[in-house]
């Protein structure tokens, strides 16, 4: 994901300053936490805006990737979900 994020730079002025931020467009009903805090981080390491688009939809890992946007749009009618992460029973520490 981070070689294609990155393969869409931000529009720079010839001084170098950003004159259009790069954009992330999201609609998913989710994944897995870890990919979503993952995916998050790139969008904010490299300042991408993340957006969901008019009556599109943005759920659980999905919403923690929103999160990382440098900025963050929802448009009308867009909707963000967010939950308690699933557990499957096993005792097991993960890290992110």
């Amino acid at each position: 994901m981070t070689r294609l994020l990155e393969r869409y730079p931000s529009c720079k002025d010839a001084s170098g300053r950003v004159i259009k931020p790069s954009l992330i467009s999201l609609n998913s009903n989710g994944g897995l936490l870890a990919d979503g805090f993952a995916l998050g981080r790139e969008l904010r390491r490299l300042g991408i805006f993340s957006v969901v688009e008019q009556a599109n939809q943005c759920a659980s890992s999905c919403a923690v990737a929103f999160l990382g946007g440098k900025e963050r749009f929802v448009r009308s009618q867009g909707t963000i979900v967010f939950h308690a992460p699933y557990f499957n029973g096993e005792n097991a520490h993960i890290c992110y």
